[in-house]
């Protein structure tokens, strides 16, 4: 993970090893998984969208190395029965590449 990402997930007081969902897509044809998920955060979106629409090839998704994040207040998923409210999901798509030696299954 960058400095820049990890300042970004730092200064939302998100641990990136906590997400509360993750999933695999497979392979792209230049090697790398896509991943997405997200995580969930205490707090108000006071402007601008409430939900990603256009799910990942939107312009109003942050872009930092290779992910897309953007939050939402709609749709949230996968919320334990005593996270404290309000909530926002921040969702995440990143493609990484597959670095290790055994072959992809």
């Amino acid at each position: 993970m960058s400095s820049e990402l990890f300042e970004f997930f730092r200064k939302l007081g998100v641990d990136p090893s906590k997400e509360g969902e993750f999933m695999e897509f497979g392979l792209n044809e230049k090697g790398e998984v896509h991943y997405m998920g997200f995580y969930h955060l205490v707090g108000n979106i006071i402007a601008g969208p409430t939900k990603i629409i256009d799910k990942w090839s939107s312009i109003n998704l942050i872009k930092i190395d290779n992910y897309g994040l953007g939050f939402s207040s709609e749709d949230i998923a996968c919320v334990p029965n005593d996270f404290p409210k309000p909530i926002i999901q921040l969702e995440f798509s990143c493609y990484i590449p597959w670095r290790i030696k055994e072959k992809y299954e």
